[in-house]
């Protein structure tokens, strides 16, 4: 009988290590996955600058990286071919290369916006 204790008390205590385990390896996951891309003649480039947009992201969510401006407002964005976004956890924008040229928080100044969108950023198109 208490052969059958000592078993089940040790099973569960293996049972909680291996589930802590799972979520501490699963929580410094690095997620890697593209970006929405663009052909030139698929999207509204604007040559000005902005000001007041920030990088956003999500690894959950299909567009991966967004802008926001200082009202927390979300706009979709479109990226050059061959980007991707990284989550260590923070999300990393990579380019062809690999080279991460920007990472969440951080001002964009110029980008570009898919034409599918009826008008999604108002004044800056």
């Amino acid at each position: 009988m208490g052969d059958q204790r000592t078993i089940r008390r040790l099973s569960r205590r293996l049972l909680v290590l291996a589930l802590a385990v799972f979520l501490l390896v699963g929580a410094c996951a690095v997620v890697t996955r593209p970006l929405p891309t663009y052909a030139r003649e698929d999207a509204y480039c604007s040559g000005a600058l902005w000001s007041g947009l920030t990088l956003a992201g999500a690894p959950w969510d299909l567009r991966a990286a967004w802008v926001v401006n200082e009202e927390d407002q979300r706009y979709e964005i479109t990226w050059p071919e061959g980007y991707w976004a990284r989550f260590l956890p923070d999300l990393q924008v990579l380019d062809t290369a690999g080279a991460t040229i920007l990472r969440a928080g951080d001002q964009v100044r110029r980008a570009c916006v898919p034409k599918e969108l009826t008008n999604p950023m108002g004044e800056f198109i």
